[in-house]
């Protein structure tokens, strides 16, 4: 027998085409190399609609993975999501309890909050070591699709995440602005948080540029409220440009208010389309600048996705953001687009303008330099051995 005995805790889990999920399957790839690991986690359901029926699952896996039947709710329900927490929680709790003598550390990669406090509260009394990865920070981002219940949510739910973040060994956060939120609100160590990126396949993400008869602004991702995608449609729609075209490309429950607003701009060319994720690389194939929006207190707290998956895209990124968040700092030290204020629509509208003329050169030249930069710090290579390590401290 070599090494620890590890139990890796994930609510998503290949052939799931999401984020948590290939950073799960990747992470039992590296440690099972000198431990022993087992991966426990729900039945298949996300995204919403996908037909797993169709994928096949790969059998010759060197660690043992455990499919609990939790309830599952891949439609955004808050109630409904919160019991599919409880439940998963209270499944990977019993496994715990059934195998406490062979389990040394858990990773949670787990709904929050429910499932993570369960998780940390049994491992606590059963002396086992947790090293827990936060992709959201939680009541905050449920205050941001739900404001008018910011009281109720900050009062129920955020001692339950301060027990769950004082409480894990390790913390694992994907960006300095969330290790730096969370240090300041819940008051936490700063050697127990580590920070880590996300990352993307290399080879997945890498897109082929052509030639478009109209300029094209491309934004791919989910069609949410923290997404304010609104704030490009209005500025691209005033431009009233016959030069250019909008694509959004994605669902969410904001699609129907934003084909809405679209609806005002007739004289601009805006188009909406499905991104399924084996149809990313072509869309984003289809931009001459990749086009990124969040809420303002959003971009602070969180790190998204898409970003890895447009900077290894190879082309350059418009971002409408709020000041000092990640996605500047790292859009500015790559040198890989431009940074806009949310609400500085003047700005948008003049550098969407700027950019329609632009010397193409200059956005082969930043695209360039955004796969350059994900490579070396947004790479699966990169992150995957800084995330191992975190297991060797113990």
């Amino acid at each position: 027998m070599k090494g620890r005995n590890i139990l890796i805790a994930s609510c998503v889990f290949p052939p799931e085409p999401v984020v948590s999920a290939t950073i799960s399957f990747d992470l039992a790839n590296s440690l099972v190399k000198n431990n022993q690991v087992t991966v426990i986690s729900p039945r298949p359901t996300r995204p919403f609609g996908y037909n797993f029926e169709t994928v096949l699952t790969d059998k010759n896996r060197a660690f043992n993975h455990v499919v609990v039947n939790s309830y599952t709710n891949p439609k955004s329900k808050v109630l409904l999501r919160f019991y599919e927490s409880y439940s998963l929680g209270k499944h990977i709790v019993r496994y715990i309890k059934e195998n406490k003598h062979k389990i040394d550390i858990v990773y949670i990669n787990s709904w929050p909050l429910a499932s993570q406090y369960l998780i940390v509260k049994a491992c606590k009394k059963l002396n086992i070591e947790t090293v827990i990865h936060i992709q959201d920070i939680y009541p905050e981002t449920l205050i941001n699709k739900l404001p008018v219940l910011k009281s109720f949510f900050h009062s129920l739910l955020l001692p339950i995440d301060k027990y769950i973040l004082k409480n894990a060994s390790r913390i694992v956060t994907i960006s300095s602005g969330m290790k730096n939120y969370l240090l300041r609100t819940r008051n936490l160590e700063e050697k127990r948080v580590k920070v880590v990126y996300n990352w993307q396949n290399i080879k997945q993400s890498s897109s082929i540029s052509q030639e478009n008869e109209l300029f094209t602004f491309v934004y791919l991702g989910s069609l949410s409220p923290s997404a304010q995608i609104e704030s490009i449609i209005e500025a691209f729609g005033e431009l009233k440009s016959k030069k250019a075209k909008l694509i959004i490309a994605g669902s969410g429950s904001d699609e129907e208010k934003l084909k809405a607003i679209s609806s005002n701009y007739l004289e601009t060319k805006i188009e909406f389309i499905p991104a399924p994720s084996d149809q990313v690389v072509n869309i984003q194939s289809k931009a001459n600048v990749l086009v990124l929006s969040l809420r303002d207190g959003v971009g602070k707290i969180a790190l998204p996705s898409k970003l890895v998956s447009y900077m290894f895209s190879k082309k350059p990124i418009l971002s409408i953001v709020e000041k000092d968040c990640d996605i500047e700092k790292i859009i500015i030290e790559a040198d890989c687009g431009w940074v806009v204020r949310k609400n500085a629509k003047e700005d948008i509208k003049s550098t969407m303008l700027e950019l329609i003329d632009i010397n193409s050169n200059i956005l082969i030249k930043k695209g360039e330099k955004a796969e350059t930069f994900a490579t070396n710090n947004l790479s699966r290579e990169v992150n995957l051995e800084k995330l191992s390590k975190i297991f060797n401290e113990y």
